[in-house]
């Protein structure tokens, strides 16, 4: 994740840098004038370079130093939206100070030696005799194709990002992971548990209790299994171990066979050459290569000891959907059981939750409350996605702005160069929609050859960031036509309100200028 903010921090920094360079360039003919009568009363181009180079460098170190006080400004609301703890020690420490001096070179580099070049070489004659100079335009519009690229792949990996985060939060799991809490507990407490458990079921306050080795949501035992002990195809397999109430509990279905009863033995109780019960999931029943029914009574052998399949599950995710669900075996042992399943019953979840909390004290003192909702930490399995995807829906902010400024910077030089047409075409009777076409087409232009490129680009980082995923989302034509919309739609109001004052000055004042 690191490597992709790191990317996309350098390509807002490049954008920083062209914003610059469109926005002094498209004022060059403004300095036009002043460079020539400078360079007439003996102002060398070498002069002229430094003058222009140092007051951009000034510039960005303004900028970097009003950056620092707004991100010290905004340090706490941020820290909330991101739900992440940031810490702005490393900002004033030598490391970051030595970053700041980089980012400065930098950018004073990048964004002011061009238009420094660009402004001192401007002849004097050709300056006071003609203000509508075309140098630099073809590079200009490089740059402005570059930042509606940069805007639209931003934009449009943060919808990807956030379709993904969206499907997983809706995705069936296999199991009601709703209403379900998780409690930890030790074999120490077995005999008050199971009175807490009685307790609770006497007031009402639970549907459903169990007690099993893991949370549902993230079940990491490794076990291996075969069809029989002397076998050298061992599977490996994950172990879920627990008491006869998991099945229920958990809403999990069963296809075929029988849930376990009260009368199975335990894994732990079962003698030398004894058998004990298990079920396995559809996965691991075709890792056997058997279908769900035909698995029914097969004897296999689990981490060295007989057991034989008693029945076969749905497949559930008891992993992360960051891997495909695999072979999967329950067991009874709940003795040495570290979790407490609970699945609440009502309506008022505050209330319930203080009563468990009471019940509790009485009966386990000895041990602090503690509880965590299943579908909370179903939700935190995936907090680095959602805090990714906050993360691009700012750096998208920002890069639209940044772009709408760069847009600003092209209508602003191309209104200076058309100021005298646009005059006559409104003298002759134009409409606003008629001069916001003329010069919007190149704008439209620009925004096509940025669209391809970001088309490209998302289909080449929907493939590359969801490769990491075995269950994903798919992403539909529409996705890509929202985030292209969503940037024609800003760039458009800025250059509909950039035309619009350009529009409302008189004519005959542009014509006699």
């Amino acid at each position: 994740m690191s490597q992709i903010i790191g990317s996309n921090r350098s390509f807002i920094d490049f954008g920083v840098a062209a914003n610059f360079i469109n926005l002094s360039t498209a004022e060059s003919v403004e300095h036009a004038k002043e460079i020539g009568i400078r360079k007439i009363i003996g102002a060398s181009r070498t002069s002229l370079f430094w003058k222009f180079f140092m007051e951009s460098s000034l510039l960005t170190g303004i900028s970097i130093l009003s950056g620092v006080l707004i991100l010290q400004l905004i340090f706490s609301p941020l820290s909330q939206y991101l739900n992440f703890k940031l810490d702005m020690a490393p900002v004033f420490s030598l490391k970051g100070v030595l970053f700041l001096v980089g980012l400065f070179l930098s950018i004073s580099i990048l964004a002011g030696v061009y238009p420094a070049l660009l402004l001192s070489k401007i002849k004097p004659l050709k300056t006071i005799s003609h203000t509508n100079s075309r140098s630099g335009v073809l590079f200009r519009r490089v740059l402005v194709v570059f930042q509606f690229f940069v805007s639209i792949s931003l934009v449009l990996s943060t919808f990807i990002i956030q379709k993904q985060f969206s499907f997983m939060k809706q995705a069936d799991l296999g199991f009601q992971k709703e209403e379900l809490l998780v409690l930890p507990i030790n074999a120490r407490i077995t005999e008050q548990v199971d009175s807490y458990v009685s307790e609770l079921f006497r007031k009402n306050l639970i549907r459903e209790a169990s007690r099993a080795g893991d949370s549902p949501v993230l079940v990491k035992a490794q076990y291996s299994m075969s069809k029989n002990a002397d076998s050298e195809n061992q599977i490996a397999v994950t172990g879920y171990s627990g008491d006869a109430d998991l099945i229920p509990t958990l809403g999990l279905s069963l296809l075929n066979g029988n849930d376990f009863s009260d009368r199975d033995p335990f894994m732990s109780q079962v003698e030398e050459n004894g058998e004990f019960p298990v079920l396995i999931n559809k996965s691991g029943a075709e890792a056997l290569g058997w279908e769900p029914g035909e698995a029914i009574n097969k004897k296999i052998s689990f981490d060295g000891l007989n057991a034989y399949i008693k029945g076969v599950i749905e497949d559930f995710h008891f992993n992360s959907l960051h891997k495909e669900i695999g072979p999967l075996v329950i067991f009874l042992e709940p003795n040495y059981s570290s979790k407490l399943l609970l699945r609440i019953t009502g309506s008022n979840v505050s209330l319930t939750l203080q009563e468990l909390k009471s019940s509790w004290n009485q009966l386990i003192p000895d041990r602090p409350f503690s509880f965590e909702f299943v579908d909370q930490q179903y939700q935190l399995m995936y907090d680095s996605e959602q805090r990714l995807g906050r993360i691009f829906t700012l750096f998208s902010t920002v890069s639209i702005v940044l772009s709408a400024l760069g847009l600003l910077g092209l209508i602003s030089f191309l209104a200076h160069q058309k100021t005298k047409e646009i005059s006559i075409r409104r003298v002759l009777g134009a409409e606003f929609a008629e001069i916001l076409k003329f010069l919007a087409y190149d704008f439209l232009v620009l925004l096509g050859f940025s669209s391809l490129g970001a088309v490209l680009f998302g289909i080449w980082f929907s493939s590359s960031w969801l490769k990491g995923f075995a269950y994903k989302t798919s992403i539909p034509p529409l996705i890509f036509a929202l985030a292209i919309l969503t940037v024609f739609l800003v760039s458009l109001s800025v250059v509909s309100l950039r035309i619009w004052r350009i529009f409302h000055q008189k004519p005959i004042e542009t014509l006699n200028k």
